[in-house]
C-alpha cells in the first residue's frame, strides 16, 4: 500500500517541475523593525520537511523546505525573518525541547542585533508565526519570561490548540491493536506513531491517567499583553492520499468523542480538527488541507494555497505596518 501511495505522489509531483527550494539565513534582528520568527510543526526536521518514506521524494521534487514559500513572500514584503528550531531531529523531539531551542536562538538574535544596531532598548517587535504544531511551540516560546517582553503577537496556522483526535486514535490503536491493516500501513508508513514521534502524546485531546505531568496542547495560558491570532482551515479532498485516510479517521473520532458539537462539526484538514485551531482572534477560515497552507512545491498551484495567501499575508503586512508605527 505504501508503495502505491509513493507512486501516486511521484506521478502527481512529476507533472510540474519545481526548482530547488528557496531559503536564506536569519536576518539580523533590529529592535526598531518588525521581526518574524517562523516555527515549523509536525513533519519538520529543522527547516526541512520529514515524512519518513516520502522524505527523499519530497526533497527531489522541490518540497523539502518547510517555510520556503513563506520566507520568499515575507522578504518580498520587506520583512525580516528567522527560522527555529534548526536541529535536525527527524521530527522526533517533544514540544518543550523544540521551544527551549527557539527561546535560546531568539534570545541570541536579539542580543546580537541590539548590539549591532547600538540600540540597548527593549521593544515588543517580534511576531511568532507557527504552522501546525509550531503554533503550540510558539505559545510556549511567548510564555518564556526571557522573551515575553519582546513578543508582540503570536500567529498560528492549522494549529491543534486543543489537541487532535488523530493522536488519541493512534495511541488507542497501539495499545489495543489495529482495527484495520490499512490504517496501520498508512500510519506506520508515514511514521506517525508514538514510537517515532515523542510529541504525539502531547497532542491528545484526552489526558493519559498514568502521565499527569505530560504537557498538553491545552496547557499554555495566553498572556494579556500579547496578541493572539489564528487562521483555521479544513479540506474536502486533497492531492495527498494519506491525508484522505486521516481525514476520515478524524471525522469518526470527533463523532465518537463528542467533539463535533461546535460550529465546525467534523471539519478538519487531515491532521487537526478545525475547532481546535481557534485561538485568540480568528483572521480567517480557508478550504485547504494541512500541507496546502504551506504553499510549497506543486501545492503553490492549489486553490487551498491561494486562499491561504489571500488571508495570511495581507494580515501579516497590515500587522507589521501597525507595529512599525509603534516602534
Amino acid at each position: 500500500m505504501i508503495g502505491k501511495i509513493v507512486a501516486i505522489l511521484a506521478l502527481v509531483f512529476s507533472l510540474t517541475f519545481i526548482g530547488k527550494g528557496w531559503a536564506r539565513d536569519n536576518d539580523v534582528y533590529n529592535p526598531t523593525k518588525p521581526y518574524i520568527v517562523l516555527i515549523p510543526g509536525a513533519g519538520s526536521n529543522g527547516g526541512e520537511i520529514y515524512v519518513k518514506n516520502l522524505t527523499t521524494l519530497l526533497r527531489i521534487t522541490g518540497h523539502g523546505e518547510y517555510f520556503s514559500s513563506y520566507q520568499e513572500i515575507l522578504h518580498g514584503m520587506g520583512l525580516s525573518t528567522m527560522l527555529c528550531p534548526k536541529t535536525k531531529d527527524q521530527d522526533r523531539r517533544p514540544l518543550l525541547t523544540r521551544a527551549l531551542e527557539c527561546v535560546v536562538a531568539i534570545q541570541a538574535a536579539v542580543i546580537q542585533g541590539t548590539i549591532q544596531n547600538r540600540r540597548p532598548i527593549v521593544r515588543r517587535n517580534i511576531i511568532l508565526l507557527g504552522h501546525s504544531m509550531g503554533g503550540n511551540i510558539a505559545r510556549m516560546v511567548a510564555n518564556d519570561p526571557r522573551l515575553a517582553p519582546f513578543i508582540h503577537s503570536v500567529v498560528t496556522i492549522a494549529t491543534p490548540h486543543q489537541g487532535t483526535p488523530i493522536a488519541d486514535f493512534i495511541f488507542d490503536q497501539y495499545s489495543k491493536g489495529w482495527e484495520s491493516e490499512f490504517y496501520r500501513t498508512v500510519i506506520e508508513g508515514i511514521g506517525f506513531t508514538p514510537v517515532e514521534k515523542e510529541y504525539l502524546g502531547e497532542l491528545r485531546t484526552e489526558r493519559l491517567p498514568d502521565s499527569p505531568q505530560t504537557y498538553y496542547a491545552q496547557d499554555v495560558r495566553a498572556l494579556p499583553f500579547i496578541n493572539y491570532y489564528s487562521l483555521t482551515n479544513s479540506m474536502d479532498h486533497t492531492l495527498m492520499p494519506p491525508l484522505e485516510v486521516t481525514n476520515l479517521v478524524i471525522k469518526n473520532e470527533l463523532k465518537k468523542r463528542g467533539l463535533d458539537q461546535t460550529q465546525y462539526g467534523v471539519a478538519n484538514d487531515g491532521l487537526a480538527p478545525e475547532y481546535s485551531m481557534v485561538y485568540g482572534k480568528v483572521i480567517g477560515s480557508v478550504r485547504a488541507d494541512h500541507w496546502e497552507t504551506l504553499c510549497i512545491g506543486i501545492l503553490k498551484f492549489t486553490q487551498g494555497c491561494e486562499e491561504t495567501k489571500q488571508v495570511l499575508f495581507p494580515f501579516l503586512e497590515n500587522l507589521a505596518d501597525q507595529l512599525s508605527h509603534q516602534l
